[in-house]
């Protein structure tokens, strides 16, 4: 609607147009223009232009009238290029949606999906809401598998500890089978099972069967008193009396009884004198011999003694009546040169004696003179 007045300007909200006036156009905010040429006061928010009748960036909040640059963004882009969403929010401009869960690290969702790339451990789903389940745990939206849990429970949804094992698995994880043990949480020693094999890891049982020596389902057991062997099937031999043999392999532990020897006690024997008393009987024959032989030495040593003692004393009076003889007749030399037959055996018979005996006759023949 033109308002046509040729003396005064154009009213508020019109401008100026060749010999009259027209209204300001609608795009214009507050419909307020230019009286002279109508270019538009101000655009409203997102439009900008002479009349405001070109958009702005999509994104922009606000944008300058004349070269539509952004001054303002719109809720939750990232300035000047408004075109992208602030961290925690996901879409496109201009509107963007805040992200739902928790990503691994807190880190912020896919700006385009909204999806996590990545989720915390014992977490799974596009936003990482949803706890591990089924079985599962762990990092990377669950990809781990629980142990053997009792009864089929959930492991922790995190750690995959299981609340207790199946037995025959060792906890906490509840994914190793048992190792020469069995039973709940392993803590049961398997039994004497044959050739060393495993025992069952739930029961305990040997399917193999027991060592020699041991009995029973779980192989734990010995062999009663008097068996031994692989099933104790076998008795025990002659061992002493109030005794028995060794489980496995049948040896008497104290010995055989009388008359019987052999590893297992089962070969009679004849009886012969026994090696200590063989010894002994040795023993004291030898001393017997040597006793006797020092008696014998000793009785020798002592004839020997009696007979030269009277030997000498024999002499000793037949020198001394040699001499008397000698000094009752003067008339033979002294000379022993010149000595006759007898006197020449009394002279050289008394060289023979001690020097005492002959001190002992100087002194006779001195009394005597």
């Amino acid at each position: 609607m033109c308002v046509f007045n040729y003396s005064a300007d154009c009213a508020q909200g019109y401008y100026r147009n060749g010999s009259g006036c027209q209204q300001c156009r609608s795009a214009c905010k507050r419909r307020e223009c230019n009286r002279d040429n109508g270019k538009c006061n101000a655009c409203p928010d997102e439009w900008y232009g002479m009349f405001c009748n070109m958009p702005c960036t999509p994104g922009c909040g606000q944008c300058d009238q004349d070269t539509g640059s952004c001054i303002a963004c719109a809720d939750n882009l990232i300035f000047p290029e408004c075109t992208d969403c602030v961290d925690g929010y996901f879409g496109s401009a201009p509107t963007c949606s805040m992200c739902s869960g928790t990503c691994d690290n807190n880190t912020p969702c896919n700006k385009t999906t909204g999806h996590c790339d990545e989720c915390p451990p014992g977490k799974k789903g596009d936003s990482c809401n949803e706890e591990c389940s089924g079985g599962q745990y762990g990092p990377s939206r669950c990809s781990l598998s629980c142990g053997q849990c009792e009864d089929g429970h959930q492991c922790h949804p995190v750690t995959g500890h299981c609340p207790r094992c199946h037995p025959g698995f060792y906890p906490p994880l509840c994914n190793e089978t048992c190792d020469d043990t069995y039973g709940q949480n392993c803590s049961e020693s398997c039994g004497q099972c044959k050739g060393g094999q495993p025992c069952n890891t739930t029961t305990g049982s040997c399917t193999a069967g027991c060592e020699p020596g041991y009995t029973g389902e779980l192989c734990n057991a010995t062999c009663e008193e008097g068996l031994y062997g692989e099933r104790c099937n076998k008795s025990c031999s002659n061992c002493q009396v109030n005794t028995t043999c060794h489980h496995q392999h049948g040896q008497c532990l104290f010995g055989c009884a009388p008359g019987f020897s052999g590893n297992l006690c089962d070969a009679k024997r004849t009886e012969q004198p026994s090696t200590t008393a063989f010894m002994v009987g040795v023993i004291v024959g030898v001393l017997v011999i040597v006793v006797f032989a020092a008696v014998l030495i000793v009785v020798i040593r002592r004839r020997r003694s009696t007979r030269k003692h009277d030997s000498t004393k024999g002499d000793a009076t037949e020198m001394q009546s040699s001499r008397v003889s000698t000094i009752n007749d003067p008339s033979p030399s002294s000379d022993p040169a010149a000595l006759h037959g007898d006197e020449k055996d009394v002279h050289a018979h008394m060289k023979k004696y001690p020097s005492w005996l002959q001190q002992k006759q100087s002194a006779g023949d001195e009394d005597s003179s």
